[in-house]
């Protein structure tokens, strides 16, 4: 069998998604969005898709993710928004970095 060289990868139009967002913020006026970004925006890059999504008029109530290591890299990122984690805490240490950090 021959080992393939071919390889597989997607391309992310940050203009794109921020011209989502505001379709939604158009169609959904009163709701509050929550993008989430969790596995690394499903393998797109949670920074750029998050410095994409908070670079709009549309205000982002939220940004959700899948795990702590998530949340605190997000939060370092210093972009002024929420940040919600999905799967909770599992420990009291977890418990006291979500407090320090303000993770929901």
């Amino acid at each position: 069998m021959t080992k393939s060289t071919k390889r597989a990868w997607t391309i992310i139009n940050l203009n794109a998604l921020r011209k989502n967002l505001a379709l939604v913020r158009t169609l959904c006026p009163e709701s509050r969005i929550i993008p989430v970004i969790k596995s690394n925006a499903y393998g797109h890059g949670m920074e750029q898709a998050a410095r994409a999504l908070k670079d709009t008029d549309t205000r982002i109530a939220t940004f959700a993710v899948a795990t702590l290591e998530e949340a605190l890299e997000l939060k370092g990122l210093n972009l002024d928004v929420p940040i919600l984690l999905l799967s909770g805490f599992v420990s009291a240490e977890e418990l006291a970095l979500c407090m320090e950090n303000e993770i929901e």
